[in-house]
């Protein structure tokens, strides 16, 4: 016994040395350093489901860092989007196994030259978990619902539960209007970094990873979280260029010269997209009339392309408003600048022909 003991014990202690080595490799590993060193763009599968379907998930959106200046943005992807699995099938990217990321990372490299190495996977309650944690968001409520019984009219305060509600209560449960909600929410957090600042350490990332399937760890997690919430710079957007054929959906060389032109480039080289000038809709929303006419003309004479104005059906404003209705911070930017009017609100609806809307408030009327 003694013979065995002498061999067991030191047996035990370099068992014990290697695992304790792997297991500080593996969690302390971050590879995001590595990439922000080289310069190399960082690029995050993110799926989610409202149905736990381990693996399966009907929410993809690829969020992309820029480390040369820290740009970031969002590409939403379509769940019908064609992939390609090892044997050469075609699958759409909502029936595709998520264990097997390797084989979506390999396609959407194929299809998009664009390597992404990290994913994570959500489902409702780690939105809830995670908006509570942060002790929830305020988001301006316009025209999102046809009647104001469970979120009346302007800004008011989202906890978890009831965020998971205003992303899933869209009509006709359209996946579209569902990412324009998370674009709402994801402006809303970005515009207001230093609130979520303070919640970026690790005791908050060990909460918040409990649960969520990823390959991200925790100090990746921070590292990421600190860049994003920089000052002075851009976040971006885009629902993937392409069109629908025989059930799935592709993209070809026109559409990947749309995404190259109005996206990719736009994050890496700081430029504002194209797109000709700002499209903005003015609303009167005070008592004195033809205030809304007046700012139309002013707005023109600057170069931007008004498309509607008059008066506003909604409540009387004390304060003039902007709301970005497309996701396009250049313009919301410029109209900032023009015309003095610093409260900003993201009610993305990329169904309207307008960019940006302007509601006059009691603050302009002189």
């Amino acid at each position: 016994m003694k013979k065995l003991l002498k061999y067991l014990i030191p047996l035990f202690v370099i068992t014990s040395i290697v695992l304790g080595i792997y297991y500080y490799s593996v969690n302390s590993r971050n590879t995001v350093e590595h990439l922000l060193s080289q310069k190399k763009m960082i690029n995050i599968m993110i799926a989610g489901s409202n149905n736990y379907k381990k693996h399966r998930h009907s929410f993809f959106a690829i969020f992309t860092l820029n480390p040369d200046n820290n740009n970031c943005g969002i590409t939403f992807i379509p769940p019908s989007y064609r992939i390609y699995t090892d044997d050469n099938k075609i699958i759409r990217l909502d029936k595709a196994d998520f264990k097997d990321f390797e084989i979506i990372r390999k396609s959407i490299k194929k299809d998009l030259n664009i390597n992404v190495p990290y994913y994570i996977a959500l489902y409702p309650s780690d939105i809830k978990k995670t908006v509570d944690l942060i002790e929830g968001v305020d988001l301006f409520i316009l025209d999102q619902f046809k009647d104001y019984k469970t979120f009346t009219f302007g800004l008011q305060y989202f906890d978890g539960a009831k965020l998971v509600k205003y992303i899933n209560e869209v009509e006709g449960n359209s996946i579209y209007l569902k990412y324009d909600r998370i674009l709402d929410v994801m402006l809303t957090l970005y515009d207001n970094k230093d609130s979520v600042v303070k919640f970026l350490n690790k005791n908050f990332a060990k909460e918040l990873f409990k649960s969520i399937i990823t390959n991200v760890t925790t100090e990746e997690m921070l590292t990421l979280g600190s860049l994003v919430l920089k000052k002075n710079n851009t976040f971006y957007s885009i629902t993937l260029p392409g069109g629908f054929k025989n059930g799935y959906y592709l993209t070809d060389e026109l559409t990947l010269k749309s995404y190259d032109s109005d996206y990719l480039k736009p994050l890496i080289m700081n430029i504002a997209p194209g797109g000709g000038a700002v499209k903005v809709k003015v609303l009167n929303g005070t008592t004195i009339a033809k205030k809304a006419k007046q700012l139309r003309n002013e707005l023109i004479r600057e170069g931007f392309n008004v498309v509607e104005f008059g008066t506003s059906q909604f409540p009387k404003m004390k304060q003039s408003i902007i709301i970005n209705r497309k996701g396009l911070m250049s313009g919301v930017e410029k109209l900032k600048t023009f015309t003095g009017i610093q409260k900003v609100y993201h009610v993305i609806d990329n169904t309207q022909m307008y960019d940006v809307l302007i509601i006059i408030g009691e603050d302009r009327v002189h």
